[in-house]
């Protein structure tokens, strides 16, 4: 029983981390700890780290079963959540067996092998463990345990060390607090000699703004875009680009250019530039696109290259369940990855913009000095998730030394390396 109350107190820390971030961010420096006191007392065993997994992954997923619940069609959904849950479950019962085989183990040879290998645990859910269900080597970066850390500080070392060096650093501090806690507390002050978040204006004349759309039809979908600008010009006349979510205009735009016109005329004038979501159509194929309008036409777009199958595409993978697409696509047409990398772009003077898309900003996010990212997280009705996308965005631009500026419903900031 006390094992098991070890264990179920580090799964809960960690979820905790992440649910409740404003208040119990601190407990990334201490999840573990209950973990390895009880390998101490006891060997652990796979179900032990299947559990572990359950709990955690369980509450993790919480904001994912919810979209799947209230979007998804068909059985599918309700299942869907529980096998991934599951999934990675397997991985965390993996994770606890390597663990007891250092129990023989004695001093920092000890405390060496039991970092490297929750180092290896975290960095295959951060970079693999999806790998079944894209069909290539994929992650799931939302559960980083270094999120959190960026709700307070910036490290300085990221851009160095990278997220595998960092994350080895923060697990070796809680593996040596079991053995030496003095020095442990000592190596915690470290994360806190970091930059703070620098995050503030990076161009004056931009505004990224959003709402939530009402309308599902493509004209009255422009005519509240197009007041949504009147208001944003009204109260932010020197702003010079405005800049809109992902699929804030959710139609093929080239098929809808009354809306671009629309929107100049009556709320963007010519002086005003606007940047934006939408669809586009080529060849008979469907692309999730990043627009750039000003003065009544599209002057840039960029087709999103990294799509997320059964949310944007169709599974061509023989790893999975081919009808998992019904989760999803279900009488909806899918999306095709754009052809060309992001190139950069000017809008005003000589500021080059490299354009991303949402899941780009988490999985695929270049090297470049500048970047304006669309995102779409209105799916989600759990305020933790868009928060640690946020976070996980900011952790990326930090080591990719890149200035980010986010734009989503949930909130917009700009992040700078």
């Amino acid at each position: 029983m006390t094992v098991c109350f070890f264990i179920l107190s580090s799964a809960a820390l960690y979820a905790a981390s992440f649910l409740c971030l404003p208040f119990f961010w601190w407990a990334l420096f201490f999840f573990l700890i209950p973990l390895f006191l009880a390998l101490r007392s006891q060997k652990l065993s796979f179900m032990h780290g299947f559990l572990w997994g359950l709990v955690s992954y369980g509450l993790l997923f919480s904001a994912v079963w919810l979209v799947s619940i209230e979007y998804g069609v068909g059985r599918f959904r309700y299942c869907a959540p529980v096998l991934i849950v599951g999934w990675f479950s397997f991985f965390s019962g993996l994770w606890f067996m390597l663990l007891t085989k250092t129990v023989s183990y004695k001093g920092y040879k000890k405390t060496l092998m039991q970092t490297s290998i929750t180092t290896g645990y975290f960095m295959i859910i951060h970079t693999l463990v999806l790998w079944p269900f894209f069909g290539y080597p994929q992650g799931y970066p939302f559960v980083c345990p270094l999120i959190p850390l960026m709700y307070v500080c910036s490290p300085a070392l990221l851009p160095l060390i990278r997220t595998a060096g960092l994350l080895f650093v923060l697990i070796g501090i809680q593996v040596l607090f079991v053995q030496k806690t003095k020095l442990a507390l000592l190596a915690i002050g470290l994360f806190f000699l970091s930059e703070k978040q620098r995050v503030g204006d990076w161009k004056k004349e931009m505004l990224c703004t959003a709402q939530k759309w009402t309308y599902v039809e493509p004209y009255e979908r422009a005519q509240e875009i197009c007041h949504h600008l009147i208001v944003c010009k009204e109260r932010y006349p020197e702003k010079k680009i405005i800049i809109l979510p992902e699929s804030t205009f959710p139609f093929v735009l080239t098929e809808h250019l009354y809306a671009v016109k629309m929107w100049t005329e009556n709320a963007l004038h010519n002086d005003t530039y606007l940047i934006l979501g939408g669809y586009r159509r080529e060849g008979g194929k469907l692309f999730n696109t990043f627009f750039a309008t000003h003065q009544g036409r599209i002057i840039y777009y960029y087709d999103k290259r990294h799509l997320i199958p059964f949310f944007e595409q169709s599974h061509t993978s023989k790893m999975v369940f081919r009808k998992g697409n019904s989760l999803f696509l279900h009488k909806k047409e899918s999306f095709s990855p754009g052809a060309s990398s992001p190139n950069t772009f000017i809008l005003t003077g000589s500021d080059l913009i490299t354009p991303l898309i949402c899941s780009e900003t988490f999985w695929a996010m270049p090297s470049c000095v500048q970047a304006v990212a669309l995102i779409n997280d209105s799916y989600f009705s759990l305020a933790y998730f868009p928060l640690s996308m946020r976070l996980l965005a900011q952790m990326n631009s930090l080591e990719q030394r890149t200035d980010l500026l986010y734009c989503s419903l949930w909130g917009s900031t700009v992040h700078k390396k």
